[in-house]
């Protein structure tokens, strides 16, 4: 877990933060958070989401991405070309869908149309016939924040 060398700051201050394979990153202070106890900070890398730092776990905590985010990265991905960067996108995201879905057992993962939608760029990419078209329909609603 990534470790702070000072905990607590004010909005706007710059902290260090200690990332997986010790690498030290200057991020800003968005906000601080009084109801759970910490801060948010703005990760260096603009793409990633805000990280938040709880005092009560002195620990960063990473916010898992919401469905309809796991849904609008689905279609996303559909114009990738890295086979290798898919699968450990891939991975990343079966993980989020985990946390967005607790209640769902591993063969509604498996079926869930937002893991077809990743399935299918990669059997794509694999030249597999293209038999999805209703996975498309699925995720484009749930990218639109529609129930499936």
């Amino acid at each position: 877990m990534p470790i702070t060398k000072r905990i607590s700051p004010k909005v706007g201050d710059k902290v260090e933060i200690l990332l997986p394979g010790d690498t030290w990153s200057i991020c800003r202070v968005l906000r601080l958070d009084k109801v759970k106890q910490g801060f948010w900070i703005a990760h260096s890398n603009p793409a990633a989401p805000p990280l938040f730092y709880s005092y009560a776990e002195n620990a960063w905590r990473w916010p898992h991405p919401t469905l309809q985010d796991l849904a609008k990265e689905a279609l996303t991905v559909q114009g990738a070309c890295n086979l290798s960067g898919i699968v450990h996108s891939f991975d990343r995201a079966m993980t989020n869908l985990r946390a967005a879905l607790p209640d769902a057992g591993t063969d509604e993962l498996n079926r869930h149309p937002i893991t077809r939608a990743w399935i299918y760029k990669l059997a794509n990419l694999a030249g597999l016939p293209e038999q999805q078209i209703a996975t498309w329909h699925a995720v484009e609603r749930l990218a639109a924040g529609e129930p499936v």
